[in-house]
């Protein structure tokens, strides 16, 4: 119920603003984006998300990690 009113909300103020529509769903993705970017680790997201299994957050939002990677290997090239 608390979804869709918010739905709701969100439709008829995106219709006022003349934006892109966006779902509730999306505001959830680009929240756990902006928490990958910040380096907050996996588990921690799952947990947030509720998510019963780490493998549910990582097939779910494992392509926003490949540039997590590239910041993963840089940094253990500069270590020497």
């Amino acid at each position: 119920m608390v979804a869709e009113a918010v739905q709701h909300k969100m439709k008829n103020h995106i219709g006022k603003a003349g934006v892109k529509r966006i779902r509730v769903h999306d505001l959830r993705h680009s929240h756990v984006a902006y928490l990958i970017h910040q380096g907050v680790e996996p588990l921690m997201i799952k947990e947030r998300l509720g998510h019963k299994d780490i493998k549910i957050t990582l097939n779910t939002y494992g392509h926003l990690y490949p540039n997590e990677q590239k910041k993963l290997a840089e940094m253990l090239n500069t270590k020497k």
